[in-house]
């Protein structure tokens, strides 16, 4: 399919336009700068987006010929580069346009011409002794931040040139990002760019206030006094806080945008979205329920001019767009960190360093947020209130230049308005400041770092299309009107001014009077108001460039001397500072020029720039990286519709809303993460005897009087069918708090409304019916190592029977399930069915002992089933259900499958590092097979070894480590018990320093007595003995107090059937794993458990059986049947 004109050019058409401009200049080097997508003209592609809104297109409509712009050095004999420009048919693959750009631009700098910076660094001489004459502690290194140059000096000729600010970093830590902000030393290397040679050091006073202007201690011990300034989590010296808990946005049945390339519709809204190397990303082509608003949207430009009247730092002003771009220095951003919800990433494609295409992955993010209320009116004659929510569809990129981060975005909202914010982060640029000094150039936020005063101007570009193209610019103020007896006799009224623009020019903000600019079509009105229809925008009076006019910084940025310009539109005048910045010492081709033209622009195609800004004199609170800054311009609809447009969204209860409940008790869990013991959360709180007690009220309420207790079969089908797609849709938020194996509790949605008795006949008179009722309430508690889904196992057949819920996960595993209790409200499950209590051993003991409880189902250890059901009994004689754990065997004929058996006793066994609890960890062989068989499980053990020890939540790891430390322990206590009763084959010992990771362990022949032989180990630890007889294999199988699982891997079916009878165990698998099912029961014999889980079984589990008789003798005399 062909490319939308407004597409970013693809990979191999950047390829295409570099290698036109190889072939054109065969003799000579070429150094690329930049190639990107030149825009069709307006009058072009407007003839293209009309028959495109109108369903016009077709595969053969004309398009608009596909333009790289290509600008490039041409480095020939001579050495010195020449900037040039060429303009690139894509499709025929040639030139159609090129010049030598005139000698006083400079193209912009590439990430490249930084690198070489620090090589020329390293390489000189001139900076090496710069460095010698400053003593640094032992363990610090120099770090080079290269910057722009700046506008140039009178005596720096015409020359490219780079520089950089040095700073000394603690390598101690052997941690890359420590922060080394806190250390700036005071020089700065200065390169020439063509001779890539450092060519000068400009030593940086280190005055204060007093001083003069090159004042310094000259002492060599120059950061002595300098403190870290780290923002790592895992540098701070206090850590993170702990009582921050999660909140997550979930959006359970998905976006309610559609993407089509880079179509976007969202909520009667319809816009392009477009990338580029400058500006990064823009909007394009702007509708709202069909009705043209914008042709294009993008910030322009930004300069970050510096306050520091030292030399040489009145050259230090950085153009973050036109210097070395927005769109080049993107980031790429991460699910869930920088943008949260559902998300829709747009991948960039800029230029590398030899010209060829080069895709930036996800640089822009697409998604949806709550900002608030929308509207709301409370009638209060009725005491009813109707609400919205105010949500955005957000476009946004942010960009990191050295020390500071730009957050960009273009927010659309539905009540037709749109917001460009821009936000400010990062770190202050710094310099070495003396000890106990404080100066007027800025601020003193670290010891020895003087974070120096500064102005960040942005300048957004608006090109409006209001119901079409000629548009008109009025500046609308509001002012008092003197008190006169004709027309405002009690002095309330004031009157609105409007000064329509009638030719290219410039405006300041006038809060004073309320100042608005309007954006109209004067030939089209709207029919309530009989005003031209239009969209409005406020200009924030945000300071503008405090630069003496006569300053280079000033000259170099025109456009932030006012606060709007209104323009006539022209193609390709996009930069609000000009095309070229780096090193300019003046404003040529900006915005400034374009007005000074002087232009009629009424009822005519205008652009109207805005420009606003943030005076930034640094806080100590800025450090060590500041908070962001925000600032906001709305662009909103001013007699544009004929009523608010937002009336219509619907007025929805958020289901996922909770009311707090503060614990009764002061105590909380600790959940932290096994990959390298770190904290995840300690705020988790433990429920008491009263939120016990209150869980149980409010579940027995919803039972017996609540309209949980007249749901039909078929209702409560529906809503595990909801709560399902609910976990389905939201697997990859619950996949990130917990590892899980995932149980859809969809299965017990069909058993729901078809739960049936028995009728007898009555042959002796008398009916007999059997009927399966619901217990009532009933509770469930879990293990750590699947508790997502032991819950699914648990909570659906109890729910699918009628019954309500409370269920405690384990204390080290709490999160999922929590995350999920709120699927169950969305699902549609009314209040009290199912509750959620988090606790240690305490809290299960309050719900096995809880006397209004009428089942209680536990995973677990054989110590915890005891307990409860001792517990159990003495409180009410619950029904209990028990699944306690196994020490499962797999037995393994001669004739077995030898590749198959081999898969699943080696990478079968260690899934989820051999803490499942069928997991068959007593392997026995057949003596014929056994040598082969073991060697070959010995490597597959020690290949799994080779691959232990990345980060559970990378999508490639395979083996994680195990729950916590007191699991690590434990498994290695068996371990070292093991070396003295067994043969140690593999592993044996622990992976690694961070985490708790332990190798995979095989022993051979270990004493039937030993703990190693009998108890459950619950980890990668698998003993293994060999056998001769069918009977012998047979004993060793039974030889255990547990009787959970079994597997037998034989191609002998006689065999399977007599070994599947013959072994005491709740299941056996025959050439596989044993991997439960939700259409056959699971549970286990002996210490391994009581009652089952899954299947109709597992259902019947939560019922209890009811006989009831009917004596129909003396119906039958009376003749009524």
């Amino acid at each position: 399919m062909a490319p939308h004109p407004l597409d970013s050019l693809a990979v191999n058409e950047i390829n295409i336009a570099r290698q036109v401009i190889l072939d054109d200049y065969s003799s000579v080097v070429i150094d690329f700068r930049e190639i990107f997508l030149q825009e069709p003209t307006k009058a072009e592609l407007q003839q293209f987006l009309h028959l495109e809104h109108t369903g016009y297109l077709s595969p053969s409509t004309k398009r608009p010929t596909r333009l790289a712009t290509c600008q490039y050095d041409v480095v020939g004999a001579s050495k010195i580069p020449e900037f040039h420009e060429a303009t690139i048919d894509i499709s025929n693959e040639t030139i159609v346009y090129r010049e030598v750009v005139d000698v006083q631009h400079h193209a912009s700098l590439t990430l490249k011409e930084f690198d070489d910076l620090i090589a020329a660094c390293h390489a000189s001489p001139l900076y090496q002794e710069a460095l010698a004459e400053f003593t640094l502690p032992e363990g610090f290194e120099v770090i080079v931040e290269p910057w722009p140059y700046g506008g140039l000096d009178a005596s720096d000729k015409n020359m490219r040139f780079f520089q950089g600010l040095c700073f000394a970093q603690d390598k101690r830590s052997n941690n890359e990002d420590s922060g080394f902000y806190g250390y700036p030393l005071p020089l700065i290397p200065v390169m020439d760019a063509q001779t890539r040679k450092i060519i000068r050091i400009d030593r940086l006073a280190t005055g204060g206030k007093g001083d003069s202007l090159s004042g310094k201690t000259n002492s060599r011990n120059i950061i002595d006094h300098c403190v870290p300034s780290d923002y790592a989590p895992e540098l701070l010296p206090k850590g993170t806080r702990k009582d921050l808990k999660a909140l997550n946005v979930i959006q359970p049945d998905g976006p309610s945008f559609r993407v089509k390339g880079n179509l976007i519709e969202w909520q009667k809204w319809r816009f392009r979205v477009g990338f580029n190397p400058r500006e990064g990303a823009t909007i394009h082509d702007v509708h709202y329920d069909g009705r043209s608003i914008l042709y294009r949207l993008s910030v322009s430009e930004m300069t970050v001019p510096y306050a520091d009247a030292r030399a040489p730092f009145h050259r230090k002003q950085a153009f973050d767009f036109g210097d070395g771009g927005a769109g080049n220095c993107a980031n790429n951003l991460s699910l869930g960190c920088d943008c949260l919800g559902v998300i829709k990433y747009f991948d960039g494609v800029i230029t590398d360093s030899a010209g060829r295409g080069k895709v930036s992955p996800n640089v822009i993010c697409l998604h949806e947020q709550d900002n608030g209320i929308g509207w709301k009116h409370t009638n209060w004659r009725t005491g009813r209130a109707v609400v919205t929510r105010n949500r955005e569809l957000v476009i946004q990129f942010i960009i990191t230049l050295a020390n500071y981060e730009y957050i960009f975005a273009y927010k659309f909202n539905q009540s037709g308005g749109i917001v460009v914010e821009t936000r400010a982060t990062g770190i202050v640029s710094v310099v070495n400041i003396d000890p106990g000094k404080t100066s007027d150039y800025g601020n003193v936020v670290s010891p020895g770092a003087l974070a120096q005063n500064h102005q960040h101007i942005f300048a957004v570009r608006i090109d409006p299309a209001i119901d079409g193209d000629h548009n008109t610019v009025l500046e609308e103020t509001s002012h008092r009107v003197p008190i006169n007896p004709e027309t405002n006799p009690n002095g309330n009224f004031y009157e609105i001014r409007q000064n329509i623009i009638r030719e290219s020019q410039w405006l300041d903000a006038a809060p004073q009077h309320n100042q608005v600019i309007k954006m109209v079509n004067r030939s089209k009105k709207n029919p309530i108001s009989g005003k031209p229809v239009g969209y409005k925008f406020m200009p924030a009076p945000t300071q503008l460039l405090l630069a003496d006019p006569n300053s280079v910084q000033s000259k170099r940025a025109l456009f932030a001397h006012h606060h709007v310009w209104v323009t006539k539109y022209k193609d390709g005048e996009l930069y609000a500072g000009g095309k070229y910045t780096l090193q300019s010492q003046k404003e040529v081709s900006g915005v400034a020029d374009a007005a000074a033209r002087k232009d009629a622009v009424e009822d005519d195609d205008v652009v109207v720039w805005n420009v606003f800004g943030l005076t930034h004199n640094p806080r100590v609170e800025d450090w060590p990286v500041m908070p962001v800054e925000i600032h906001e311009l709305h662009i909103k609809p001013a007699d544009f519709f004929t009523a608010n447009p937002s009336i219509d969204v619907p007025s929805n209860k958020n289901v996922s809303s909770q009311l707090y409940v503060e614990s009764s008790l002061s105590e909380t869990l600790t959940v932290r993460y096994p990959y390298d013991d770190s904290l995840i959360t300690s705020t988790v709180q433990v429920a008491g005897k009263k939120e016990v007690d209150a869980a149980v009220a409010a579940a027995r309420a919803a039972f017996s009087v609540g309209p949980w207790s007249k749901f039909t079969g078929a209702q409560r089908s529906a809503c595990l069918l909801k709560f399902a797609d609910l976990v389905e849709k939201n697997m990859e938020p619950l996949a990130q708090l917990e590892t899980i194996a995932m149980g859809k509790p969809i299965n017990y949605a069909g058993w729901a409304d078809k739960i049936e008795g028995d009728v007898f006949n009555a042959e002796d008179g008398v009916y007999k019916i059997v009927r399966h009722e619901p217990l009532g309430v009933c509770a469930g508690v879990a293990s750590w190592n699947a508790t997502f889904l032991y819950a699914a196992w648990k909570i659906a057949p109890a729910l699918a029977a009628g019954n309500v819920f409370i269920f405690k996960a384990s204390e080290k595993s709490p999160l999922a399930v929590l995350t999920m209790a709120r699927f169950y409200k969305e699902a549609g499950f009314p209040p009290g069915v199912v509750q959620f209590v988090s606790g240690a051993g305490h809290t299960g003991a309050l719900l096995s002992s809880h006397k209004e409880i009428a089942k209680i189902s536990i995973t677990g250890s054989l110590g915890a089933g005891i307990k409860v059901q001792e517990q159990a009994a003495k409180s009410n004689l619950k029904k209990v259900v028990l699944e306690l754990g196994g020490k499962s065997p797999a037995i393994v004929f001669n004739d077995a499958d030898f590749q198959l058996a081999l898969a699943n006793c080696s990478h079968g066994f260690l899934a989820n590092t051999g803490q499942i609890c069928a997991a068959a960890s007593r392997l026995y062989v057949q003596e014929g097979i056994a040598p082969r068989f073991i060697a070959a499980v010995k490597a597959e053990f020690e290949k799994a070894a080779s691959t232990m020890g990345s980060d559970p939540r990378e999508r490639t790891t395979s083996l994680g480590p195990l729950a916590d430390k007191a699991q690590f322990e434990r498994v290695m206590s068996f371990i070292h018990a093991g070396k003295r009763s067994a043969k140690l084959l593999t592993g044996g010992k622990r992976k690694d320093s961070k985490g708790w990771f332990v190798e995979p362990t095989i022993f051979l022949d270990p004493d039937h007595d030993s703990s190693l032989y009998k108890e459950e180990i619950f980890g990668p630890v698998l003993v293994i003995k060999t056998f001769t007889t069918e009977d012998e294999a047979i004993n060793l199988a039974n030889n255990t107090l547990y009787g959970l699982a079994a597997c037998v891997y034989t191609r002998d079916l006689n065999r399977a059937l007599r070994m599947s009878s013959a072994i005491e165990c709740g299941a056996v698998s025959v050439n596989g794993p044993m991997i439960p099912s939700y259409q056959t029961p699971f549970g286990g014999f002996k210490q391994s458990g009581i009652g089952k889980e899954l299947g109709k079984y597992g259902l019947l589990e939560y019922m209890k059986t009811k006989t009831v008789h009917i004596n129909i003798q003396s119906q039958q005399r009376e003749g009524r049947l």
